[in-house]
């Protein structure tokens, strides 16, 4: 039987904040994990909250949350960066989650291998949704083959101003740049 294992958001670092007139960024991220037996699960971070007066330099490592465990197969990694102005949170949370669940449903039944259908089909859909309230600082989706996922376990990870992970996602829009943090753990 195979191990479970958990894949964990870490955190976020801001190398940049967006050229808004407000002198902070607030800070959301939605990830959906999509695996090759068809299962999507989506969270916002920070555990369904929110980074509030983000500047150049901060480094958030916590809190640590979940975003996907199971058996280590193929999986999809979508993250995307907001910077919050009057958007609801939680409607781009369901749309993505919904949009990216549909997605893998249809190309699993037309018989697609899920990491083979990675930035054309999730990022396509994901930015053809995104259009008013929040701002988009960037979607990112990352393929990870069955073998990548177990093998993380065992690597010994990369520290980045405190925060330990095994992979990260880069995200850029609106004159800000940020990377989101994530370790694969048993």
């Amino acid at each position: 039987m195979a191990t479970p294992i958990r894949i964990r958001y870490k955190g976020l670092i801001c190398f940049g904040e967006t050229d808004e007139w407000s002198g902070s960024d607030e800070i959301y991220i939605v990830t959906s994990v999509a695996s090759a037996d068809g299962r999507v699960v989506t969270t916002r971070q920070p555990n369904g909250g929110m980074y509030n007066n983000v500047d150049k330099g901060a480094s958030f490592a916590a809190p640590i949350s979940d975003i996907w465990a199971g058996i280590a197969q193929d999986l999809v990694v979508t993250t995307t960066v907001f910077e919050h102005d009057e958007g609801d949170p939680d409607h781009w949370t369901r749309t993505i989650g919904g949009a990216v669940t549909a997605a893998t449903a249809a190309l699993i039944a037309a018989g697609a291998a899920v990491v083979s259908w990675v930035p054309p089909v999730a990022g396509a859909i994901v930015n053809a949704l995104l259009g008013a309230g929040d701002d988009d600082l960037g979607t990112q989706v990352v393929p990870l083959t069955e073998t990548q996922v177990a093998t993380h376990v065992f690597l010994p990870g990369a520290d980045e101003r405190g925060i330990r992970h095994d992979f990260f996602t880069y995200h850029s829009g609106q004159g800000s740049t940020y990377k989101v943090y994530f370790d694969v753990v048993v």
